[in-house]
């Protein structure tokens, strides 16, 4: 690449950087004019179905009701009728095998994000053979975007832990033990752990395009100094593990839906 090339690219990427920080800051005065957060349901989505009697059951509340299992395992889905069973088969052999060889008690909650597909229906077949205690299915009237699919879930979950991984099964199911490791050693009640593909970074860069890499590590540097977010290397990895008590004051006071 020559000279003229690459200050070319840098101004280039410069000034798109720029936009995306003026829609970024456009986007956050927008929603946040309130202090209070916007937290807009559907009478349908208070409910689920239960296939085996194919009537619909009301969810549990995360503020009104104690939790009555060890880990509600979120997923939000949008569009993933191809890929849903492939992550949902790992998931179900992982929670199924600690379930028999320890006191441990979970279920799975599958937010549909209003898809145009029949993932609503691929869902349910889990619920129908492993049973509602196990997996359940909320369908979103409205697509809400992935913040806002996760917190209508973690809303009706009834663990003690709450964890979401995405839908595409990007990340092993079987790391969820090396956040757990982590979260056990805090002694904060109000606990995050975040999971973190840094590691592959390397590989990824050598296989990426300059131009991407350029929009990688420009999103890094505004998450960085915009956001103020320094200690977390992957703020984007869907695979995070949330006590009870942080969830709820976490996605209570969540004012963007649509990241």
């Amino acid at each position: 690449m020559s000279g003229i090339a690459f200050v070319s690219l840098v101004l280039w990427f410069g000034a798109s950087l720029a936009a995306v920080l003026g829609v970024a800051l456009y986007w956050i005065k927008r929603n946040m004019k309130s202090p209070f957060a916007n937290i807009k349901r559907y009478e349908e989505e208070y409910f689920y179905r239960n296939p085996k009697t194919d009537k619909m059951e009301a969810f549990p509340s995360l503020m009104t009701d104690a939790a009555s299992m060890d880990l509600t395992v979120i997923i939000p889905a949008y569009n993933e009728k191809d890929r849903l069973p492939k992550m949902l088969d790992e998931c179900v052999e992982f929670l199924e095998a600690r379930r028999r060889e320890s006191e441990f008690s979970y279920e799975i909650i599958v937010v549909d994000d209003g898809s145009r597909d029949n993932t609503t229906e691929v869902a349910l077949e889990y619920s129908s053979s492993l049973g509602v205690e196990r997996v359940r299915v909320l369908t979103l009237v409205q697509n809400r975007g992935k913040g806002g699919a996760i917190r209508l879930g973690v809303l009706s979950a009834r663990g003690k832990r709450i964890l979401f991984a995405d839908g595409d099964g990007a990340t092993k199911f079987s790391d969820l033990g090396h956040l757990e490791e982590v979260l056990k050693a805090s002694a904060n009640k109000d606990a995050i752990v975040v999971g973190s593909r840094a590691h592959l970074e390397k590989r990824a860069v050598a296989e990426r395009s300059i131009f991407r890499t350029f929009l990688m590590k420009g999103f890094h540097w505004f998450v960085w100094t915009v956001g103020g977010v320094t200690g977390i290397k992957d703020t984007q990895c869907g695979f995070k593990l949330f006590t009870r008590s942080a969830a709820s004051k976490i996605f209570y006071n969540l004012h963007v839906e649509r990241w």
